[in-house]
C-alpha cells in the first residue's frame, strides 16, 4: 500500500506540473486581450475573471478545473494509503 501511495504521489505531481503549465497558458490567453488589469502566473486569479469574460465556454479552465479535483482526490487517496501502512506496519491498531 505503501508503495502505491508513493507512486500515487508521483503521478499526482505530474498532474501538477501540467496544471501550472496550463494557468500558465491561461494567463499568456488573457494577456494577449490587452487588459488594463493587472495579473501574472503566481496572481493568475484576475486573468481566470477576464478570461472567462472573453471565452465563456473555455475548455483551457475546464481542463484547470478537472486538475484541481483530481489533485484534490489523488492527494486525499495518496495520504490515506501512506498513513494506513505506516499504522499498519507499526501496529498502531493491535493487528
Amino acid at each position: 500500500m505503501k508503495v502505491t501511495g508513493f507512486v500515487l504521489f508521483g503521478v499526482l505531481v505530474l498532474i501538477y506540473l501540467h496544471l501550472v503549465k496550463e494557468i500558465w497558458r491561461l494567463v499568456a490567453e488573457t494577456k494577449q486581450l490587452g487588459s488594463a488589469t493587472r495579473f501574472n502566473r503566481f496572481w493568475w486569479t484576475p486573468a481566470w475573471r477576464l478570461h472567462r469574460a472573453a471565452f465563456p465556454s473555455s475548455v483551457l479552465r475546464r481542463s484547470i478545473v478537472h486538475r484541481f479535483i483530481a489533485i484534490t482526490g489523488l492527494g486525499i487517496i495518496c495520504f490515506f494509503l501512506i498513513v494506513w501502512a505506516d499504522i499498519h506496519s507499526l501496529g498502531w491498531l493491535g493487528w
